[in-house]
Formats: C-alpha cells, structure tokens, sequence
C-alpha cells in the first residue's frame, strides 16, 4: 500500500495540484524569453502559442520568401520584395508606391521647387537691372567670338 501511495504522488494529477498557477506562469515566461524568431528580430513572445501562430504567419513567411529569393521582383523605392508578377503590377498601379515613389525620386534627384508669382512680386524691383540693346549688342559678339574659336 506504500508503493501505490508513492506513485500516486508521482502521478502527473497529483504534480499537477503541486505545481502552482505563479509557479507555471514564471515557466513560461523563462521558456518563452528563449523563443527567438530567426528572420523577424524584434518580434518577443509570451507563449508558445503566439511563437507557433507567428511561425505561421502571412508576414512570417513573407519576410521567409523574401530572404530565401533572389532576383525576385524589388521595388527599391519602398523596399519591397514581392513574390510574383501579378503582386509585382498591383504594387506599381498602387497609391502608396506612387507616394514613395515621388520621395524616393527627391532623395536621389533633390531640385529646387519652381519659383510663384506671388514670390516674385515680393521680391525688391531694385535688385533687377533693366539692360540696353547696347549691351545685348555687345553680349552677341563676345558669344561670336567664343564659337569662331572653338570652330577654327
């Protein structure tokens, strides 16, 4: 009668009772510290529930796709990799690459935005000069002889 005693307190019923709700929350919360996502860096997890369910993920497997092929369809301006052609034509009749597009763009050819009428209203008559037809005369032959140059 001692031996059933011994194994019914090995019995996982019995270590079940023992076993604390705060004992079994603290090891899960040390396993799940351990749960490391390989692809998605800053992902945590609490459990290994929400591990399983992000490993299943659209995104996961996305961001999967992504790191396994090369040559694939980019978008370097949104820094996108897509897994087909149709995704591929979506993405380029899309708002948001259109937006990121026109960013992109001015990043890599910054130019100085076109100057209104009402800016140059503002701006003092005194700083332009009003020039003769002498001068332009004068501009005229100087560009002649400048092309007879280069020609000879």
């Amino acid at each position: 009668m001692a031996d059933e005693d011994s194994c019914d307190r090995d019995s996982p019923e019995s270590l079940k009772k023992k076993i604390s709700k705060r004992s079994l929350r603290r090891l899960q919360v040390t396993a799940a510290k351990k749960l490391r996502c390989n692809l998605c860096p800053n992902k945590r997890f609490t459990s290994l529930k929400m591990y399983d369910d992000h490993m299943a993920s659209k995104k996961h497997r996305k961001v999967k796709l992504q790191n396994n092929s090369e040559g694939a369809w980019v978008c370097q301006a949104c820094e996108l990799v897509l897994t087909s052609q149709s995704e591929w034509v979506k993405h380029l009749c899309g708002r948001r690459h259109h937006f990121k597009l026109k960013e992109w763009s001015l990043k890599l050819f910054p130019t100085s935005n076109p100057v209104s009428q009402k800016e140059i209203d503002l701006l003092d008559d005194s700083c332009y000069e009003e020039t003769e037809d002498n001068d332009m005369e004068t501009m005229d032959s100087k560009v002649g002889k400048v092309t007879l140059e280069i020609n000879f």
